[in-house]
């Protein structure tokens, strides 16, 4: 995860946007919340909208990142072919010390490994949310520096892994059945 000053690409729409009603005015599903407040790139939003219905954690992050309208979320592929191990990466943006945008970007996976990133990366950005200082926190708290930090400093949090861990369970272990949701993506 990237800090200040970095880019972050989870993106947060309006409190009515995807929890309330269509342009046609016809109720939208809850569920559309989980591509429409972070806004999420095509490729994963089937994906998203059946994590919505099979994990209640993942909901709890969604909501989340709803009540805050003024933090933008964007949800995308990682561009091009990186020499990285990393699965996501997470870039943040702040104005006047308050985070507005949330940028993840993030590899294509499997389903079951995607589930877990997403959620493990969301988690990251609720941490910012809450003002965890991770520079501070490093080699306590369960977190740990990925990165130099005298370069564009990287952290990876225990709060965070564990976090994908339950959504991954949550969505193996749910019997949900999200296939027949009207409003799931196509």
């Amino acid at each position: 995860m990237l800090l200040a000053p970095l880019i972050v690409w989870l993106v947060a729409v309006p409190l009515d946007r995807g929890l309330g009603a269509t342009s046609r005015g016809a109720p939208e599903p809850a569920c559309a919340a989980a591509t429409e407040i972070p806004q999420v790139n095509q490729l994963f939003q089937r994906t998203m909208h059946d994590m919505w219905h099979r994990s209640p954690t993942f909901r709890r992050q969604i909501a989340r990142l709803a009540a805050d309208s003024s933090l933008v979320v964007t949800i995308n592929p990682w561009p091009g072919i990186v020499a990285s191990r990393n699965r996501a990466r997470t870039s943040f943006v702040r104005k006047n010390l308050t985070l507005v945008r949330a940028d993840v970007q993030v590899r294509l996976l499997d389903t079951s490994t995607f589930v877990e990133t997403i959620a493990h990366e969301l988690e990251h950005v609720l941490e910012q949310l809450d003002e965890v200082d991770l520079t501070r926190s490093v080699d306590r708290q369960g977190v740990r520096a990925t990165g130099s930090l005298s370069r564009s400093a990287e952290f990876e949090t225990e709060r965070a892994r564990k976090v994908g861990e339950i959504v991954a369970l949550e969505y193996r272990a749910s019997t949900s059945s999200p296939e027949s949701c009207p409003g799931r993506p196509q």
